[in-house]
Order: structure tokens, then sequence, then C-alpha cells
């Protein structure tokens, strides 16, 4: 993982070993529907699981949500770019969202 460390006159940054366990609350949710909502100071992602789909209604069944501050967010959301184009580019375009 790379840290920016400010100093009086630059900014440098660098790499640091990062070491990973899991808390003792720490559980793993399937989801196949997300919604993120926010404010000004931070931001939700709520994962789902669709549990019954017609062509009047999706029941959803929200399992999780994940509050994160904007900036935390903003680094979400170029790991996972990053992890999309590594894995389109071994095994192809994902398939989009039907009616997308």
């Amino acid at each position: 993982m790379d840290v920016a460390v400010k100093t009086a006159s630059e900014t440098v940054t660098r790499a640091v070993q990062m070491n990973r366990s899991p808390a003792p609350e720490h559980h793993t949710v399937y989801a196949n529907n997300s919604r993120i909502v926010s404010n000004f100071f931070d931001a939700r992602i709520i994962f789902g699981e669709v549990t019954e789909a017609t062509a009047e209604y999706v029941n959803v069944l929200d399992k999780a949500t994940v509050v994160l501050s904007l900036e935390n967010l903003k680094s979400l959301h170029h790991l996972i770019g990053a992890q999309l184009d590594q894995y389109e580019s071994r095994f192809g375009a994902i398939r989009k969202e039907p009616g997308k």
C-alpha cells in the first residue's frame, strides 16, 4: 500500500506493508444488489440480495450497510475500477445490467 507523508516542504509517497486480520465480528455477506446514498459528510453503501423479481416489482433484502468517508469512497472507486479493468482484460467484458 502506498501512503502519502507530508513534510513541511513536500509530500512523499512511499510503500508500506499492510497486515490484515479479521475482527471477531467480521462476516461475509452475499449481495447481488447495491445502492449508494451520500450527504456532505459521508456515504453509505447498502448491500442486498434480490429475493424475488417480476415484471412489476423487485424485492430486495438489505443485508449490510457500510458507511465511508467520501475520501475513502473515492479511494474505493479507484480500487474497484482497477480490479474491473484487470478482470475484463483477462476474461472479457462483463455483461451489462439488464435494461441498461
